[in-house]
Parts: structure tokens; sequence; C-alpha cells
């Protein structure tokens, strides 16, 4: 019994040691390209960084309006880089709402979801428009 009991500890430090080696090899590239003034380079690392470091944390709880959009934009960011094309994010969120809980990586489902069905097969820019505001009671 003991022994599975230290087994499991060991099991979970090793999980805790992946992404921290994860997140510090990506810190060191991060850092060699700002040494380089390949300031794309530190961007696109800084935003798959914090995309990462966000999945890992927060999986299955929920989120700000504000958080979730900022992951939009990172995610779009890296997903610009991998086609040959441009994916545009327009969005108008009221700022009452930025405060607001959602369940986490809702947003993200939808507009990855632009990606599966159409935008992956496609060649032609695309924009992606999200708004979010209050509604009154009727």
């Amino acid at each position: 019994m003991k022994k599975n009991i230290v087994q499991l500890e060991l099991k979970n430090i090793q999980s805790q040691m992946n992404p921290t080696f994860l997140f510090n090899t990506f810190n060191s590239i991060h850092r060699q390209a700002i040494l380089e003034s390949a300031d794309k380079t530190s961007e696109l690392i800084q935003s798959l960084t914090t995309l990462l470091r966000r999945s890992l944390s927060q999986a299955g709880s929920f989120t700000t309006i504000e958080d979730e959009m900022n992951y939009i934009h990172n995610f779009i960011l890296l997903k610009n880089i991998s086609k040959h094309r441009k994916i545009k994010l327009l969005t108008a969120v009221e700022m009452t709402c930025l405060n607001c809980y959602l369940p986490f990586f809702i947003i993200q489902a939808l507009v990855e979801n632009v990606f599966v069905r159409d935008a992956d097969t496609d060649n032609s820019d695309y924009h992606i428009r999200i708004t979010i505001k209050l509604q009154g009671e009727t």
C-alpha cells in the first residue's frame, strides 16, 4: 500500500515537471528570439506559452470573457502562421461584460468550428466577428 502511494506521488511530481520543462524551454526560445531581434518569433512563442499555460491551469472551470477573448486573440495569431491566408478577428465586447464568467473554452470552441468546417479547406481570407453585449430582460 505504501509503495503505491509513493509511486502515485512520484507520478504526480513527474507530471508537474513536464510542463515546467516546456515552459522553461519556451522562455529560453523567447529570450533568444528577442536577442536575435526576431520580434515575430518572440510574439508567437509568447502566444503559444500563454495558450498552453491557460489550457493546463483552467480546463474544466469558468473564466472571464476578457480572459477568453485574450485566449482567442492568441489562438488566431497562431492559426495565421499555419495557413497561407489571413484570419482577421473583429471583436465588439461591451466593457460591462468583460468580468462576466462563462465556461472555459466555450468561445474558442465556436471559433475553432470555423476551421473544422470551412477555413482549413479554403485558402480565402476570413473575418471572424465576435460581439458580446448584455441584453435586458424581455
